[in-house]
């Protein structure tokens, strides 16, 4: 009886162990799988939102909105001639 008293403790720990060896690598792939799909998810919505090309494209638009009645004047000296 002394040596199974003695000896519960360790296969209880071993016993542990291996369920937790057997648990944890299904868990941490759950877990990474989780996370890539709700990565996946935002680059979707972002996406769908519009492009970023879009949005260089609006913002120029409206620089040249801001500007359109600006005047340019150009001096060229020497009358403009290169050799």
């Amino acid at each position: 009886m002394r040596k199974f008293v003695t000896a519960l403790p360790s296969v209880l720990v071993l016993g542990v162990l291996a369920v937790v060896l057997a648990v944890a690598p299904s868990a941490v792939k759950r877990v990474q799988i989780a996370q890539i799909e709700a990565r996946v998810e935002l680059a979707r919505n972002d996406l769908s939102r519009g492009s970023v090309l879009d949005e260089i494209s609006d913002a120029r638009a409206s620089v040249a909105e801001a500007v359109l009645p600006g005047v340019v004047h150009i001096v060229v000296p020497d009358g403009g001639v290169r050799d």
